[in-house]
């Protein structure tokens, strides 16, 4: 286990975009620092689990928040509607997870 920075922060969290769970991963080394919405290019497989592997660098001068779109990843239960795969709807559930993101990190 490496060292704990006592400004860091590491989250999974559930959050609700779009009328559908959806999961997002929060790493940084200071909670000061400005938040980073990583998108991938979903829809597919997550980069969560590689996240912090490739691009680890980012969480120094950044609060990365790693985003499993709907069907994507842990957003991609099995009983998941692909007609909700729109461009509209994705880019109403990055709103609403923007939103989410700017309250606790102002």
């Amino acid at each position: 286990m490496g060292n704990i920075i006592p400004e860091s922060i590491v989250s999974l969290e559930k959050v609700t975009l779009g009328d559908m769970d959806q999961w997002i991963l929060i790493r940084g080394n200071n909670i000061k620092n400005p938040v980073l919405l990583w998108l991938h290019g979903g829809p597919g497989a997550a980069q969560m689990p590689v996240a912090h592997y490739f691009n680890g660098a980012l969480e120094e001068g950044f609060i990365v928040a790693h985003w499993d779109q709907r069907g994507a990843g842990k957003s991609n239960p099995l009983d998941f509607d692909e007609q909700t795969m729109t461009f509209e709807q994705f880019l109403t559930d990055a709103h609403e997870l923007t939103q989410y993101l700017k309250k606790p990190f102002q």
